[in-house]
């Protein structure tokens, strides 16, 4: 079995995630894709994130079409902070995957801060990485001081982020597109961001 490993706050999960889980699966053969929502993620502040509850019920939502996509709430139920090297290491024990058959998904932005993650060099050891461009990030001269291996997921680039989205409804601007219609129907219904 061929998984891809797709971490994030998802707060909330939006069009261009979905793309890119998608684009990746099929360039890579991917089995599965599965969605993993972190508790709190190192690099962001825990009062600044959405109830995990919501953010578990968006991705499912959102996914529920696609029968390669799943969702993991391991993250979520183990608490603390959300280290990759921990939900890698449990993956890849949990169905014995080495490093051909454990692909993790990141943004090109996150490729400038992997060598500050922790145990950066062992995620490398264990997965095959891979990276999507982003919107005003160049991968050509973006800084990689470890050298990191990665293969770059063909799909387009969205100038999309959850940050701006949650401004957008926080303005009362239109969401509509930027994210699936069943998110954008959970997130009114629900009153949140506002």
């Amino acid at each position: 079995m061929n998984l891809g490993i797709y971490g994030g706050t998802f707060d909330p999960l939006h069009s261009a995630h979905l793309i890119i889980a998608e684009s990746a699966r099929q360039q890579f053969q991917l089995d599965k894709v599965c969605f993993i929502p972190g508790f709190i993620p190192p690099h962001k502040q825990q009062d600044h994130i959405t109830d995990a509850g919501h953010r578990l019920n968006m991705v499912k939502i959102a996914i529920a079409g696609n029968p390669h996509f799943e969702l993991s709430d391991w993250e979520i139920l183990k608490q603390g902070t959300s280290f990759t090297i921990d939900t890698i290491e449990f993956f890849a024990g949990k169905h014995q995957l080495d490093a051909d058959h454990l692909f993790l998904i990141i943004g090109a932005d996150n490729l400038a801060d992997f060598s500050r993650w922790k145990n950066p060099n062992r995620i490398i050891r264990m997965v095959t990485l891979l990276v999507a461009a982003r919107a005003g990030c160049d991968l050509l001269h973006q800084k990689n001081p470890m050298a990191i291996p990665y293969h770059l997921i063909d799909a387009p680039k969205m100038d999309i982020s959850s940050t701006m989205i949650r401004l957008r409804i926080s303005q009362g601007k239109s969401i509509r597109y930027l994210v699936p219609d069943s998110i954008h129907e959970y997130i009114e219904n629900s009153k949140l961001y506002a």
